[in-house]
């Protein structure tokens, strides 16, 4: 199962007015050397 990576845009379909939000980064995130931080089911981003 594959994430949304770091930067993606995302249709927001809420009522707070923003049309696309960005993922800006992921919180908690603990990875490898070179990869890319990626948000999964459940994962807390900042956007």
């Amino acid at each position: 199962m594959r994430g949304l990576p770091q930067g993606a845009r995302i249709d927001c379909v809420d009522n707070s007015g923003a049309k696309i939000v960005e993922i800006v980064t992921v919180l908690n995130y603990k990875g490898v050397h070179r990869r890319s931080p990626a948000a999964g089911v459940g994962d807390m981003v900042i956007a």
